[in-house]
C-alpha cells in the first residue's frame, strides 16, 4: 500500500508539471561536409558553405526542468569541393618521349534538401514561465528529397610553357541524391548538441553543432559526413505557466 501511495504521488507530481507547447523555428547554418575522395591522386578539399532550416517543434515538459522537443525540418545544406593534380604525362614526338607537365583539376558544387527529424533532451535551468538558458543533445534522421549538382574535370598538358591540350573530361549537372560515383545516398542520421536561452514571452533563441554518423558518399573508397553549425530562432504557443490550471 505504501509503494502504491508513492506510485501515485510521484506520478501526481509529475503531471503537475507536465507542459506541453508547440511552435515553429528556423534559421541559418555553415555546412561542411567531411571528405576524403581521391580524385586521380589527390586528396578533395571541402569549403564551408551557406545553408539553412525551417520547421515545427513540439516541447513538453517530463518534470519542471527537463523536456523533450521533437521537431520535423526542411533543412536545406551545401557543400563545395576541390581538388588538383600534377602529374607527368610522356608524349612521343618523332620516336622519342617528351615529359609534359599535366593538372587535372575538379570541381564538385552540391545542394541537399532534407526532410530532418532531430528529438531534442533539454535540461532548462529556472522555472517554467520565466526566462531560462538550456542546454540539450538530440538524435537526428534526415532523408534526401532533393538537390542538383555540378561536376567539372578538365586536364591540360604542356612542355616548357607551351601549351599541348586543354580539354574538360566531365562537365555534368544531375541529381545529388544518385546512384553514379559522384552522387549521395539519401539516408542520414546522426546527433546534434546545442545551447539557448527562452524567453517568458514564448520567443527563443539555440546554437547547434551537427554532426552526421552515416556515409553518405558512393565514390569508391571515400568517407563523407554532414557537420553543421546554425543558429536558430522561434516561438512557442501554449501555456506558459508553472503547472497546469487545476493541478496548481
Amino acid at each position: 500500500m505504501k509503494k502504491l501511495l508513492a506510485a501515485l504521488v510521484l506520478l501526481s507530481s509529475q503531471a503537475a508539471f507536465a507542459q506541453f507547447r508547440y511552435g515553429f523555428e528556423l534559421g541559418g547554418a555553415y555546412n561542411k561536409m567531411t571528405d576524403d575522395k581521391n580524385v586521380w591522386g589527390a586528396t578533395a578539399r571541402t569549403a564551408a558553405t551557406i545553408g539553412g532550416q525551417v520547421g515545427l517543434v513540439g516541447d513538453y515538459g517530463l518534470t519542471e526542468n527537463i523536456y523533450v522537443q521533437p521537431g520535423v525540418f526542411f533543412s536545406m545544406k551545401s557543400n563545395k569541393e576541390t581538388a588538383n593534380t600534377m602529374l607527368n604525362i610522356p608524349i612521343a614526338v618523332s620516336g622519342f618521349n617528351v615529359n609534359a607537365t599535366g593538372t587535372i583539376a575538379m570541381t564538385q558544387k552540391s545542394k541537399f534538401n532534407y526532410v530532418e527529424v532531430p528529438v531534442n533532451i533539454l535540461y532548462k535551468w529556472g522555472q517554467a514561465g520565466g526566462g531560462r538558458f538550456y542546454v540539450g543533445v538530440a538524435p537526428y534522421v534526415a532523408y534526401g528529397i532533393g538537390g542538383k549538382q555540378t561536376v567539372t574535370q578538365n586536364i591540360s598538358a604542356e612542355v616548357s610553357s607551351f601549351k599541348l591540350f586543354d580539354s574538360t573530361l566531365r562537365n555534368t549537372g544531375s541529381k545529388t541524391f544518385a546512384n553514379d560515383s559522384f552522387g549521395y545516398k539519401t539516408l542520414d542520421y546522426g546527433f546534434k548538441i546545442c545551447e539557448g536561452y527562452e524567453f517568458a514571452g514564448g520567443f527563443f533563441f539555440r546554437a547547434e553543432f551537427g554532426l552526421g554518423l552515416s556515409n553518405l558518399s558512393n565514390y569508391p573508397d571515400a568517407k563523407s559526413q554532414n557537420m553543421s553549425f546554425a543558429l536558430n530562432i522561434g516561438y512557442l504557443f501554449g501555456d506558459k505557466k508553472k503547472k497546469l490550471q487545476g493541478l496548481q
